[in-house]
């Protein structure tokens, strides 16, 4: 190893040429040590920059900050200026052309190498396994193959110069090289530009050559690894000027030669694995990257090293916090310093915790109550000293203003802070609208698809479809029917006959015919010359002011089918970039004031340039096909840089980035679960470097190990990991990353703890749910929670009750701070109560607790599937509506075929399997036709006969029912239900128009209720129904009963599920409650009320078993049996209640 020196001889003599090194496992201590040279060597022009060399753009930032921070001498606030800051790269490039000047030929580049590389590919002059995956592959296959061919050999360029030269001199080393090597002396004879291995061969020989002078000190700070190309170049620099490599090694013995047990036994050495010292299982399981830059600096014997005199500190105390106990075995290379008695005062060290969560939402909330519990605990903790950090940060990015408000609220927000290393093409929308569009014209254009395109402000603002008429048209194509295909003829492509039904053409038709035909629309029909003359059904949708609107979704359809026209076109270069801007131009009009749209519409034009400016650079004109430059332009999108700020105010949410060991007071990490970190990033089977593996290697997988030890040695107060230890909806466990167990491993060793079982104080495990009763119980002797189980979330802290009360003492809803809703007094009422007779979860979730689950009962942007069974959904009605309308033109039968207004309206399927629906349509409405035929209620029309009923407490409820009056002036109620079982959700609701109505009307006038019910192949009239009662006591004391019902649920003071409610009505005593559980929780051969989508009733009902709560239960069948006796059925007595 190169000698060491002490801090005080670190100054003299370092503006002689050599190699200098300093060590340190606190980088502030180099921050320091970089300062204090830049002092004592000031540069030869006094206003020359002098230029540091940094490993990171955060880094970059963070350096500028640290030198701006740090006082003078004479206690004067430091200036950090007239500094070059670059990162390796750009230094070697910046060298190269100082030493041979400027290289302007973009051949090698990599965005144009890849085009010479598909060219040569296509130009059919390579043999082997290759022609045969070329002969096979499609053009897309073949343009990925080539940027990967590209990728390759730039990696080549920095690690395996060697085998690039030796190609070129027509040595394929090593043996296995075969068609690379050749595929890359094609590439040198068809360019006079040199390669940048050439140029790279050529600095490094100058370098030799050079003399020493009056060069410029180099500083490089902050490194751990480095490609051996520049390792090589700093060294030879070295022998001419002064080189300063400022290396962050977090341990400060030797240990550049530790191996982990597993490497032993991966070795094979299984004596050696057993008995063999590793030193620290820590650095040497995570610390290759370490390692092997420490061991390539150690080579250089003529360097001098020095060591950061804190790290030369014996000083240590087993009462320190975990987490500095943890560093100085590091440090040290003693992995007994992290061990401590462990007491009932260890759970209060919140220095480490790793916090086992259900799902990343779950891992955020538990975060915030960190945070803010560490800002009570250190009350100098400021926000910008917090990073946490992601493997995948992207992920947690849309869930962040879900629990830390709004980025960039410096002043409101408890925790401000602010997102870095998001990719740019995941920050705005016209990017998502822009991959989209590249891919329509491989896609089946779904209504989910066009829809998605309107959500998108710039776009929609294009075609007039923003706002409120995006909401506007998605209605109206859901009720078109409307479910993927922009026509007929792009089916076929997809195996689908060329039948129009359900397409955006077969829509716009529907509502352009609604539009012409307006009020008389209902019964027209019109006929489509460009359909083969099929019919046409109207869709009364449009008003005659929204033209615009149907102009709009016209224009766009046409814009669409020119995307995906493109599949079959072909241009060079220079034609797909005119054709991309016109795209462009054509697709999206930004708002003038929004910058961040000008500015995302500004990359995509420099996007949409890029074929032709590339293609040019690299000589190539003839034509491609649209597979490659959509693939192209896909992949631009990917590289597109982040442009948030990773140093910046509040704290920082980033990925974790290798290289970044920037010291934060508080660093957390998220995600750290198997198979999400490290990373996979699969090497190909093309790549020689795999396959001929050297030291000083890049290394994915080792890079993110490497990464966990310095986010260990980085953390200064504490260090937050949280991962996902049991998937939210099903329970399942979940395994935690390698570097996260061998981390708990250790501090099992060094605790001396043993099993499963064990209490770890550092470890935690939360609730599924932010509300859950621990997190805002009080200690008592009995129980004492562990520390970290405190929540801050003061909403929840009622939700569960106090004390250690069992789950099912928990209120029935929590405490929203809602009022429940009155009955309007209007016209309004009866449809209120109507509607919570039909689905009373649903209105108590909505109106109590303010939730709307996605549901796709009328729901328009729940997309629309082509129907492809024999069968209609129960929402359209499809029965009752044949039924009114055979009725309406007096048949007593149904047609062979289904009529134009059914089958061309979309709610059959097309063909045979719409042929097998309509017949299993026929029978029970025939059956039905057959039952009612002669009754009064079938020729008689239908009418809105206008309701108000006073009731006893002098409420009035008003509204409209639906009624039929014959020629006598009767009204009849008449409803068509296709359920297998009329439970209370039917049967209220119709009780309640009837009482409406014989309240409503002259005795004299009412006819009576007939419900129809019509399943499988039969009809059947409900005798129920047909005998409910006319008395206007009764049926006013029952609709005050109903009034009731819906204050006391949504009041929570009663339990109410219709379906389940029905069952123990119709039940006898004996069987009543396993009936209820059935109806409630289903079986094999059906769906529990509870699980009704979209699971409104599991949401009320919070898990919680209420029929086994004798109280509850007895309220309930009470409630179910007086809801029976209204509507006529003779319940059972209540035995069991």
């Amino acid at each position: 190893m190169a000698p060491r020196v002490t801090a005080q001889a670190s100054s003299p003599g370092t503006h002689m040429p050599g190699m200098y090194v300093y060590r340190a496992s606190r980088i502030e201590a180099l921050a320091e040590q970089l300062a204090q040279q830049l002092a004592a060597q000031p540069p030869a022009a006094v206003l020359a920059p002098r230029t540091v060399v940094v490993a990171h753009l955060g880094m970059k930032r963070w350096l500028l900050g640290a030198l701006a921070r740090r006082r003078g001498s004479d206690g004067s606030p430091g200036i950090a200026a007239n500094l070059h800051l670059l990162l390796p790269g750009e230094w070697w490039l910046r060298l190269g052309d100082a030493l041979l000047g400027s290289d302007a030929d973009p051949a090698w580049q990599r965005e144009v190498l890849r085009w010479r590389i598909l060219d040569r590919l296509d130009a059919r002059d390579v043999a082997g396994a290759l022609r045969r995956f070329l002969d096979a592959a499609p053009p897309r296959r073949r343009w990925q193959l080539a940027e990967h061919l590209a990728r390759l050999y730039g990696e080549y360029q920095m690690y395996r110069p060697d085998w690039l030269l030796a190609w070129a001199a027509g040595d394929d080393t090593p043996r296995d090289a075969d068609w690379q090597a050749a595929l890359w002396r094609r590439l040198l004879a068809g360019s006079a530009a040199q390669p940048r291995v050439q140029r790279s061969q050529r600095v490094l020989e100058m370098l030799a050559a050079a003399r020493a002078g009056h060069a410029e000190p180099v500083h490089v700070f902050g490194v751990s690894h480095l490609p051996p190309v520049l390792l090589q170049a700093l060294q030879l620099a070295a022998r001419t000027r002064a080189v300063h490599v400022y290396f962050p090694d977090p341990c400060r013995e030797l240990w550049d030669d530790l191996r982990s047990q597993r490497a032993l036994l991966r070795a094979g050495d299984k004596a050696a694995a057993q008995h063999y010292e590793t030193g620290h299982p820590l650095l040497a399981s995570l610390g290759r990257i370490g390692q092997d830059f420490a061991l390539a600096l150690n080579a250089d014997v003529s360097a001098q090293d020095w060591r950061d005199p804190l790290d030369e500190s014996d000083a240590h105390t087993a009462a320190a916090p975990l987490l500095q106990r943890v560093q100085d075995s590091l440090r040290r290379l003693a992995p007994q310093l992290a061990g401590a008695p462990l007491d009932a005062q260890s759970c209060a060290d919140s220095s480490l915790r790793v916090h086992a969560c259900h799902g990343r939402l779950r891992e955020l909330e538990v975060l915030r109550d960190a945070l803010l519990a560490l800002r009570v605990q250190h009350d100098d903790l400021e926000p910008r000293q917090i990073v946490v950090m992601a493997p995948d940060i992207q992920a947690y990015a849309p869930l962040l203003p879900a629990v830390f408000g709004t980025p960039g609220q410096w002043h409101d927000a408890a925790l401000p802070y602010h997102i870095a290393d998001v990719p740019l093409a995941a920050t705005h929308t016209l990017y998502a609208a822009w991959r989209q569009l590249l891919h329509l014209a491989q896609a089946r254009c779904t209504l989910a698809e066009v829809l998605d395109l309107l959500d998108v402000p710039a776009l929609a603002r294009r075609f007039g479809l923003d706002g409120a008429a995006r909401t506007r048209m998605a209605h109206w194509l859901h009720e078109a029917h409307v479910a993927w295909a922009l026509d007929a003829a792009m089916k076929p492509a997809f195996g689908a006959p060329a039948e129009d039904l359900h397409t955006f053409a077969f829509g716009l038709d529907r509502l352009i015919a609604g539009w012409l035909l307006g009020d008389d629309a209902p019964g027209r029909m019109l006929r489509a010359a460009h359909a083969r003359g099929q019919a046409i059904v109207p869709l009364l949708a449009a008003a005659g002011s929204e033209l615009p609107l149907l102009a709009g979704l016209a224009r766009l359809l046409d814009e669409l089918a020119r995307w995906h026209a493109a599949a079959s076109m072909q241009h060079d270069g220079a034609g797909w970039s005119a054709w991309l801007a016109q795209r462009i131009d054509a697709c999206f009009d930004a708002d003038d004031e929004d910058a961040d749209a000008q500015a995302a519409l500004g990359q995509l034009r420099r996007l949409a340039a890029q074929p032709g400016a590339e293609l040019a650079a690299a000589g190539v004109e003839r034509a491609f096909a649209w597979e490659v430059i959509s693939a192209q332009q896909c992949a631009a999108l990917d590289e597109i840089p982040a442009r948030q700020p990773f140093v910046a105010n509040g704290i920082a949410f980033c990925g974790m980035v290798p290289q970044r060991t920037i010291p934060y007071r508080v660093v957390a990490l998220l995600g750290l679960n198997e198979g999400a970190y490290p990373r996979n990033s699969p090497r190909s089977s093309l790549d020689l470097i795999l396959r001929h593996p050297r030291a000083g290697d890049r290394s994915a997988l080792q890079e993110d190990r490497y990464l966990f030890l310095e986010a260990l040695m980085a953390a200064r107060t504490a260090l937050h990991l949280s991962y996902v230890a049991e998937d939210p909806a099903q329970g399942s466990l979940r395994n935690p990353a390698a570097p996260l167990a061998e981390l708990l491993a250790f501090l099992d060793d060094a605790h001396g703890l043993a099993g499963g079982d064990a209490a770890r104080a550092w470890c935690v495990r939360h609730a599924l749910q932010p509300f859950a009763a621990v997190y805002f119980e009080q200690a008592d002797a009995a129980w004492r929670p562990h520390p970290a189980l405190r929540s801050f979330a003061v909403a929840y802290a009622g939700v569960d009750g106090a004390g250690h009360a069992p789950p099912g003492a928990a209120p029935l809803l929590p405490h929203a701070g809602l009022s429940a809703p009155a009955l309007d007094a209007d016209a309004a009422s009866l449809a209120q109560l109507r509607a919570f007779l039909r689905k009373p979860a649903q209105a108590t979730a909505r109106q109590m607790l303010g939730i709307v689950l996605p549901d796709g009962d009328g729901d328009a942007d729940a997309g629309a599937d082509e129907p492809l069974t024999p069968r209609t959904e129960p929402r359209q009605r499809v029965p009752a509506r044949l039924l009114e309308h055979a009725l309406a033109q007096g048949q007593a039968t149904l047609p062979a075929h289904a009529p134009d207004w059914l089958a061309r309206s979309g709610l059959l399927p097309a063909g045979a399997i719409g042929a097998l629906a309509w017949r299993d349509l026929r029978a029970p409405v025939t059956a039905a036709l057959a039952l009612l035929h002669g009754h009064p209620c079938a020729q008689a029309p239908l009418v809105e006969v206008d309701c108000r009923v006073r009731l006893d407490d002098g409420n009035v409820l008003g509204g409209s029912v639906a009624a039929r009056r014959d020629a006598a002036g009767r009204y009849w109620l008449l409803r068509v239900e296709t359920r297998k079982t009329l439970d209370f959700s039917v049967r209220l609701p119709l009780w309640l128009d009837w009482a409406a109505l014989a309240l409503s009307v002259p005795a004299a006038q009412l006819g009576g209720c007939v419900l129809l019910q019509v399943h499988g192949a039969s009809a059947e009239i409900d005798a129920l129904a047909a005998n409910a009662s006319s008395d206007a006591t009764l049926l006013r004391a029952g609709i005050a009963r109903l009034c009731a019902l819906r204050d006391d649920v949504l009041h929570a003071r009663r339990w109410y599920f219709p379906a389940t409610a029905w069952a123990v009505a119709e039940s006898a005593p004996e069987s009543r409650s396993a009936r209820a559980r059935s109806a409630w929780e289903g079986n094999q051969q059906s769906t529990g009320e509870r699980d009704y989508a979209p699971a409104y009733a599991a949401l009320l009902a919070r898990g919680r078993d209420w029929i086994a709560e004798p109280q509850t239960w007895r309220d309930f069948v009470a409630q179910a049996g007086a809801l029976a006796a209204l509507v006529g059925l003779q319940a059972q007595e209540p035995a069991d209640a």
